[in-house]
């Protein structure tokens, strides 16, 4: 077996403890690997995906099944009524009805998002693929992931979106301008959960001389410390525990902004909250289907 093969063959684990990231068999045997587990993610999505319509359809059909039994309810005797509203009342039926369209709305949105995330790194690892970068509606993108993250974390966290744009498209993929926003919203969230009344608003301007949208996410939280503000962009710096991040997250935020003409800052009081915000130009950026994001 060739060191090549054996990289490929082996686990993540073993390749990262053994590799010498000199050698050139190593470095193809870890693409080779990596190529197969995004090439195992995109089905696994993709049976998520293909999945969430039929659900969706399923759902509203027992729902209107139900609607149908209510009404032949008023056939039965007071004692069967009590018995089945006490419950429904005890399941919260109707909290369950209202809320189960929103929750299969996010798991749509979720599985396209991770779906063409996954085709991004395809690019990267699997040789000769191609991928269509769909330009960035940044309001639409926007109100997609603060509904996310209100499905996700609105029990612990107020989240509140202020658009004052009607722009259709900045210069960036639709990919790439989530990726920066998830990631300055997932720290938002973990910089005030906890809190006496945790709060993160995201907001939406027209910078009208530059030609530049500008993207602000606030949090009420902690704040950064004076000692830590210099460092939060070094890749691999966290202040987080092992598995909660990687500390890849802001440096790579800053270089997707800058890649595509925009600029990442932050502002931040201990004790009061953070500020960041990044911008993006305005209008279509041409891209082609073969390269990095």
């Amino acid at each position: 077996m060739t060191r090549a093969e054996h990289a490929a063959d082996v686990g993540p684990a073993e390749v990262l403890e053994t590799a010498d990231c000199n050698d050139p068999a190593v470095l193809d045997g870890t693409l080779q690997l990596a190529s197969g587990i995004v090439h195992d993610l995109r089905n696994s999505i993709g049976y998520i995906a293909s999945n969430v319509s039929p659900l969706g359809q399923y759902v509203e059909d027992i729902l209107e099944l139900i609607e149908v039994y209510s009404v032949l309810e008023e056939g039965l005797s007071e004692e069967e009524r009590d018995y089945i509203g006490r419950f429904k009342s005890a399941i919260d039926f109707d909290r369950i009805a209202d809320d189960l369209s929103g929750i299969l709305s996010s798991m749509n949105l979720g599985s396209t998002r991770s779906a063409s995330l996954i085709d991004e790194m395809r690019v990267l690892f699997v040789p000769g693929a191609r991928i269509v970068r769909i330009p960035a509606n940044p309001v639409e993108a926007t109100e997609q992931s603060v509904q996310i993250f209100r499905d996700r974390f609105g029990a612990e966290v107020e989240f509140v979106l202020n658009n004052a744009v009607t722009i259709n498209e900045v210069a960036c993929p639709k990919t790439a301008f989530v990726r920066v926003l998830d990631n300055l919203l997932i720290n938002a969230v973990h910089a005030c959960r906890g809190g006496g009344a945790p709060k993160v608003s995201v907001s939406l301007e027209l910078l009208s001389e530059t030609r530049h949208l500008l993207v602000s996410v606030v949090d009420n939280g902690v704040g950064i410390p004076e000692g830590v503000k210099q460092r939060i962009f070094e890749p691999y710096f966290t202040t987080r525990e092992v598995e909660e991040g990687t500390g890849l997250g802001l440096a790579i935020v800053r270089k997707i902004t800058r890649d595509y003409g925009g600029e990442l800052d932050f502002e931040s009081v201990e004790g009061l909250g953070t500020t960041f915000r990044f911008s993006v130009p305005i209008g279509r950026h041409e891209v082609s289907e073969q390269g990095n994001v």
